[in-house]
């Protein structure tokens, strides 16, 4: 018996099972995380961009907030460099990001009733 009276094998049952959804309910979460998703794909895509773009400035904001990369007046050429691939990398990860939306769209389709299962 547990604490109240109550026997743990419906606690653990709740806790292993959960309750049944509504449609609401897979609506609404599905579009949270749709909505999270598609706001880190730009986010990390527009810092791929700023990092392929303006190097020096990224360099010079990490510089001044974590001291991870040398000062932007130093005659260093590798770490601009080194900042634009890793800016070329975030861009094509943030697209990878993006284009995986296909089946999330189809599931909201399928959810609201505009595609038929």
């Amino acid at each position: 018996m547990g604490d109240h009276g109550r026997p743990r094998t419906r606690i653990v049952r709740y806790a292993l099972f959960g309750r049944h959804r509504s449609e609401e309910e897979e609506m609404g979460r599905g579009l949270l995380i749709f909505g999270i998703q598609l706001l880190v794909g730009i986010a990390v895509t527009s810092i791929g961009v700023w990092a392929v773009t303006l190097p020096k400035r990224l360099q010079g904001f990490i510089n001044e907030n974590f001291a991870l990369l040398p000062r932007v007046g130093s005659r260093s050429l590798i770490a601009p460099m080194l900042i634009r691939l890793a800016g070329c990398g975030l861009i094509v990860y943030g697209c990878f990001l993006m284009l995986n939306f296909k089946d999330e769209l189809v599931w909201l389709g399928k959810i609201f009733g505009i595609i038929s299962n």
